[in-house]
């Protein structure tokens, strides 16, 4: 069964995209440290890494309790 999953968006500028989900969204977050959020979505969360060419590249992580 899944319980969740980790998510991981490669964007130019993440700092940014960040700053949206942080400030516009208002969405609950920790800090990875050097300012890299990690942002909640129970059961899930998403990150944002830079990415200078992702050629539209995203990663999807599924959590589960027992394979």
């Amino acid at each position: 069964m899944l319980t969740g999953a980790h998510i991981v968006v490669f964007t130019s500028n993440p700092g940014a995209d960040a700053g949206f989900l942080r400030d516009v969204l208002a969405m609950p977050h920790v800090d990875a440290g050097e300012g890299f959020l990690i942002f909640g979505l129970p059961p899930s969360e998403v990150a944002m890494h830079e990415a200078h060419d992702n050629g539209g590249k995203h990663e999807l992580y599924l959590i589960t309790d027992d394979v």
